[in-house]
């Protein structure tokens, strides 16, 4: 799947890279740790399970790593598990998705595109996922969708006009006012004002960073019939990647089709305990 284009007019699914993952660099020897089949499996694994292990002084004691990582799921002790954090980059998003996202705020972070640092004269926009054709579709309902989508580009388009049309006399009223104002300052001024006309179906990326908890917990929130369906196949998409990343957590994951036809939906994660 290729990103969005500069200059595209509408876009049709999202890109999600995984940017970075834990790397664990093993405990002190003479702390005992491990013993036959304890400190296995990804860094990422075997960094919860050395956290953990800190907490009971059971370094080279008790369960393997896989009967390990299953306890804590089954005692909900998901603290160990804040150890972990990756860093993804979310490409094709819309500003509607990235507001709902940035509502979880325990154990992420985020940087964002900014609209007041970046021209959006031709910046695209996202076709929600009710618009996007399906193969399954029968030719009256492909139609439909062909039709919402145009219309989509029209509204875009004039909004992108807009967009310009108030850059222009914002520079017109910013040099009978603030003359003295340094181009820099002058152009974070007019996008920042500009911008009001751009829906938030604008194409956005985001770097998003957050510890194994907090993953998990977004997949379980995001990724189910009832959420928004954009930000629910972005959830499946960060499900599928954990999958690799933490099998000892994701191995019962299951994606199946949602109800309303237009995406997966996630089942089968960890209940931790909540924050």
């Amino acid at each position: 799947m290729s990103a969005p284009r500069q200059g595209d007019d509408l876009v049709f699914e999202p890109v999600v890279t995984l940017l970075a993952r834990p790397q664990f660099l093993g405990v002190p020897p003479e702390l005992g740790f491990p013993r036959s089949g304890q400190d296995t499996g990804t860094d990422a694994e075997r960094l919860i399970e050395a956290a953990g292990r800190v907490c009971y002084d059971s370094y080279g004691k008790g369960r393997g790593s896989a009967d390990y990582h299953r306890h804590l799921q089954e005692v909900g002790h998901g603290s160990v598990t804040e150890h972990a954090l990756w860093s993804f980059l979310l490409a094709g998003v819309s500003r509607g998705l990235t507001h709902e996202l940035v509502r979880h705020r325990v154990g992420v972070a985020y940087a964002q595109r900014s609209t007041r640092y970046v021209d959006e004269q031709e910046s695209p926009w996202i076709v929600p996922p009710l618009f996007r054709e399906q193969a399954s579709d029968p030719p009256e309902v492909a139609a439909l969708r062909r039709q919402a989508c145009a219309e989509l580009a029209r509204v875009r388009q004039e909004a992108c006009t807009g967009y310009a049309r108030l850059l222009g006399l914002g520079q017109e009223l910013l040099a009978q006012t603030h003359p003295g104002l340094e181009p820099a300052e002058r152009r974070k001024l007019l996008r920042g004002a500009a911008r009001s006309v751009l829906g938030q179906g604008l194409a956005t990326s985001i770097v998003f960073s957050a510890n194994l908890r907090a993953l998990i917990h977004i997949c379980q929130m995001r990724g189910v019939r009832h959420a928004e369906a954009e930000i629910r196949i972005v959830a499946a998409q960060l499900a599928a990647i954990m999958r690799a990343e933490v099998p000892a957590y994701f191995a019962d994951l299951e994606l199946t089709d949602a109800p309303d036809g237009l995406g997966p939906e996630v089942h089968g994660l960890p209940r931790l305990q909540p924050y």
